[in-house]
């Protein structure tokens, strides 16, 4: 009889520890607009030379440009006032 009550007592205590359930968050839809360009197929580049790891040069249109990738950040090889940098 004791053990059972211990058993029922234990049983209610892990069951009002359990977190409540999450209110659904009302989600807030927010228009941006349209884009003009939307509508314009993706356009293709031949890469002309790889020069480091984050920049490339492409033929845009007929002349050689200079392409640096946006958030990658690697070691300077050809850099001509830096030494070239490890790894």
């Amino acid at each position: 009889m004791r053990h059972s009550f211990i058993l029922v007592l234990t049983i209610l205590f892990f069951i009002s520890c359990t977190p409540p359930t999450p209110e659904p968050v009302n989600k807030k839809t927010v228009d941006l607009g349209t884009d003009d360009n939307a509508t314009e197929q993706p356009k293709f580049y031949t890469i002309i030379k790889i020069i480091d790891g984050d920049t490339i040069k492409i033929d845009f249109e007929g002349k050689p440009v200079n392409v640096r990738y946006i958030g990658i950040d690697t070691p300077e090889t050809v850099h001509p006032g830096k030494p070239v940098e490890p790894y």
